[in-house]
């Protein structure tokens, strides 16, 4: 990858927090303010940043990109409509996730009647042993590459995380008991293709008031049919 290229990803990844003047873009990318001027502007001409009075921020582009790429997923055009159906029933927030790297990604999100007030967003990414569909994916490759998803982390969480992984193989569904966001519980089951591998991963989320260890358990069995149909009506798009 270019200098160039590098350095304008930077100021990129600089502003997805929140817009920056030119000066606080410098500061927080150690660039002169000559380069920055430049890769700013550039990236304001292309449409991938905005320069709304002096201040940088994300621009258009992303989101034109980003539904380009959602519409590229053609799970979630036959998993949408089971979700909402699933979740009009439940009253629950239904999440679903792909595997990005060592992380996992919400890619969909249908909100439930009792609306959880948590920062989640489409495109939010989170390390996937820490969220319940990221655990259902990785528990559902060959036990060979669990290790993958858990570099870095000490040598008695990796432990605990592998037994889980086991546990979570076994019964077919996840749990995340605020492992993600505080005040936030989950129950999570994995999404097959056509061909057999795991494209995704399907949860109800809600308040850990509402969703207690038992209610989640309850809504196991509920996950799990919602995946079940979502996996039918993607075999039924490719017949």
């Amino acid at each position: 990858m270019s200098t160039t290229l590098e350095k304008a990803l930077q100021l990129v990844e600089l502003v997805s927090d929140g817009d920056l003047s030119l000066q606080q873009l410098c500061q927080a990318s150690g660039f002169s303010r000559s380069t920055t001027h430049r890769l700013a502007a550039s990236l304001v001409k292309h449409r991938y940043l905005e320069n709304k009075a002096q201040r940088y921020s994300l621009g258009y582009r992303f989101l034109e990109l980003g539904e380009k790429k959602k519409s590229s997923l053609q799970f979630t055009k036959a998993a949408k409509p089971i979700a909402q159906n699933y979740c009009e029933r439940t009253g629950e927030t239904v999440h679903i996730a792909v595997l990005d790297g060592i992380y996992s990604m919400v890619v969909d999100r249908i909100i439930g009647s009792r609306q959880l007030q948590v920062n989640a967003y489409v495109g939010q990414r989170t390390l996937a042993y820490r969220t319940g569909a990221g655990k259902a994916m990785i528990a559902s490759q060959p036990e060979r590459e669990w290790l993958f998803f858990l570099n870095g982390i000490g040598r008695k969480e990796r432990t605990r995380q592998l037994v889980e992984f086991a546990e979570i193989k076994e019964r077919g569904y996840a749990l995340d008991l605020e492992e993600s966001a505080s005040g936030v519980a989950c129950v999570a089951t994995a999404i097959y293709g056509p061909s057999g591998q795991v494209v995704a991963g399907v949860s109800f989320n809600g308040a850990i008031t509402d969703l207690t260890r038992e209610r989640l358990v309850e809504l196991a069995p509920t996950i799990r049919a919602c995946a079940k149909e979502i996996e039918k009506a993607m075999a039924a798009s490719v017949a």
